[in-house]
């Protein structure tokens, strides 16, 4: 049986998925630089999608040294 998640998914997955999150991550600085210019006290910072973004770039590398090694 194949596990499910991140770990299944194919290198053009990942690669998809990453070029995607890094599009939304642009937009989300984008954003925060607009919002933190209106509301001078708040602190909107996207962490969430850098994390995630951050989470399928080590999946992609660790593939790939499985790959050399086997």
């Amino acid at each position: 049986m194949r596990p499910n998640g991140i770990e299944s998914l194919s290198d053009e997955d990942l690669l998809h998925l990453e070029k995607t999150l890094s599009r939304m991550f642009a937009d989300e600085c984008e954003e925060a630089k607009h919002f933190q210019s209106n509301n001078s006290n708040a602190r909107y910072k996207p962490q969430r999608t850098l994390r995630i973004l951050n989470a399928v770039r080590a999946t992609k590398q660790s593939k790939r040294i499985k790959e050399q090694r086997w």
